[in-house]
């Protein structure tokens, strides 16, 4: 390994003592270990490439909410329009109340002066008979 070149050239007019040789070997595991976590980091980041893409796609499904949700925040004010143009124009209670009430005072004076026809037509009658009869004697 590098490690293992770089203390050899170091070391190569002497003698490698023990010490070294260990100083060698906790490189050379060293050196493995980061081999290892190496696999374990390209792991790691193909996982995190693989949630940055479901985070892309969530994004844009996000953004499409938005637009459906200013959609409909831009109907409801419309209709929030329409609604109060309705309001003005629109007959309440209390107009049908009051409407009701002067019908039925007409419908009542109404009949009232239908009875009142129907009085006057029999007198009506009733003086033709005399008036005939007053004429027939006067002849």
């Amino acid at each position: 390994t590098l490690y293992t070149l770089i203390l050899a050239l170091l070391c190569e007019k002497h003698e490698m003592s023990y010490m070294q040789e260990e100083i060698i070997t906790k490189l050379e595991e060293y050196s493995e270990k980061f081999a290892e976590h190496g696999v374990v980091l390209e792991r790691i980041n193909k996982k995190l490439e693989e949630h940055d893409n479901k985070f892309l796609e969530h994004d844009k499904r996000f953004d499409n909410i938005d637009r459906q949700i200013d959609f409909l925040a831009t109907k409801t004010l419309q209709h929030d329009d329409r609604l109060e143009r309705i309001e003005q124009n629109m007959v309440r209670r209390d107009d049908i109340a009051k409407l009701t009430r002067t019908l039925e005072e007409y419908v009542g004076l109404a009949k009232k002066k239908d009875d009142e026809m129907t009085l006057l037509s029999h007198d009506m009658i009733k003086l033709e008979g005399r008036v005939e009869v007053l004429e027939a004697m006067s002849r």
